[in-house]
């Protein structure tokens, strides 16, 4: 019975299909620093083209992650509810989960999709203690990979 088992798990271990995965640093966005003077509004936006990033062809997105570094006209401007919207090249909005810790948020949105494509992306903020004043993100992307490794490749 083991001698059976242990053929059957070796055919399955033949014809299985590997699976890869990496991660795509985009870097900055064009233009690299997004800016708004106001509460409440969405900023200018930021691309990146990775339509002819050079991937796998069967690469797929399990992750996308967002970090950014802020900087404001005023020393103590102080802010809350920083809201970041990515959207892909179909115009598919999502709004990004923002880590409370550190400078990043992430989503799973767009898993399964192709990395390989135009992204945008727009914030707003809820509330600033002084209306009017520079506040801008320098926003990276990051996307996260997989993609299946069959016998042929």
């Amino acid at each position: 019975m083991k001698k059976y088992f242990l053929m059957i798990f070796m055919l399955l271990l033949i014809n299985a299909s590997a699976f890869a995965s990496g991660s795509l640093n985009a870097g900055k966005s064009e233009p690299a620093n997004l800016v708004v003077y106001r509460s409440k509004s969405l900023s200018t936006a930021g691309y990146w083209d990775l339509s002819d990033y050079k991937l796998p062809a069967k690469a797929v997105i399990t992750g996308i992650k967002v970090k950014w570094d802020y900087f404001s006209s005023l020393s103590n401007q102080r802010y809350s509810g920083l809201e970041l919207y990515l959207y892909n090249q179909k115009g598919k909005k999502v709004l990004l989960k923002n880590n409370l810790i550190g400078s990043y948020a992430s989503t799973d949105k767009f898993n399964g999709e192709l990395p390989k494509q135009k992204w945008k992306l727009r914030y707003k903020v809820k509330d600033f203690k002084y209306e009017g004043s520079y506040f801008a993100i320098t926003p990276q992307l990051i996307i996260y990979y997989e993609f299946k490794k069959d016998k042929e490749d």
